[in-house]
């Protein structure tokens, strides 16, 4: 089975075409289904997808009229993945982060092979590169196959790989209104369940810009990110 991917963006249609392309690129042959939620997007992200995006792997695009908070994105693309399943795993990236490893579905599918012969689920993020707040480990490196895993209580969310198992039903609760937070919240419940947490170290994503230069480069992106609701602790 192949894996699905997914991303929410809102407008910065730079950072989206580079996220897209990147994935596509660093994919290499490896076959996925991309699923996109152009989340409010105003800025051309819908028709650049319909009229490009099915080259770089597209199955699924939506569109909704305004913002609809993360919570809800992820939900909506989760909802279209589930109806496509089954699938191998599921990733989701943020639309300002591009794949920096070549063959990096190659790694994941040793890790979720490897999980899977091991009877234990999974819950990753990767080597993140371009950010100044790196999770710490929490403890000695382990390896999945022949893939190193740093073991952490948090997954950060900017790349997220899961297995499918945790994501054939998941849906984040109606009642959970906040932008950031989410990974901290999704990895106490990945947990919860059993799941192995961890970053996988041998796939480096980047933060393309640092939240400081997007807001010079997009103000009013920012403007509208700070009526959004405040984050969960």
């Amino acid at each position: 089975m192949k894996p699905a991917i997914y991303t929410f963006p809102w407008n910065r249609i730079a950072y989206t075409k580079k996220c897209i392309k990147s994935v596509s690129r660093r994919a290499e042959t490896h076959p996925y289904d991309l699923f996109v939620l152009a989340n409010g997007c105003t800025d051309g992200t819908f028709e650049w997808l319909t009229e490009f995006g099915y080259s770089h792997g597209l199955r699924w695009a939506g569109r909704t009229d305004a913002n609809i908070g993360l919570p809800a994105c992820c939900n909506k693309c989760l909802q279209e993945i589930q109806r496509g399943g089954p699938y191998n795993y599921v990733v989701r990236i943020i639309n300002d982060a591009e794949v920096r490893t070549d063959g990096f579905l190659n790694i994941l599918d040793e890790v979720f092979t490897e999980l899977g012969k091991q009877g234990k689920l999974g819950h990753f993020s990767a080597h993140t590169t371009g950010m100044n707040n790196n999770v710490p480990r929490t403890g000695k490196n382990y390896f999945l196959g022949g893939v190193t895993v740093g073991p952490t209580q948090h997954a950060g969310g900017l790349f997220l790989a899961t297995s499918w198992e945790l994501m054939k039903d998941f849906q984040f609760p109606p009642e959970l209104k906040f932008y950031g937070g989410d990974d901290t919240w999704l990895s106490r419940w990945a947990i919860e369940r059993g799941a192995l947490v961890g970053y996988i170290e041998d796939i480096t994503i980047h933060h393309i810009d640092t939240s400081a230069g997007q807001a010079k480069l997009i103000p009013e992106y920012f403007i509208e990110r700070k009526k959004e609701a405040p984050r969960l602790r």
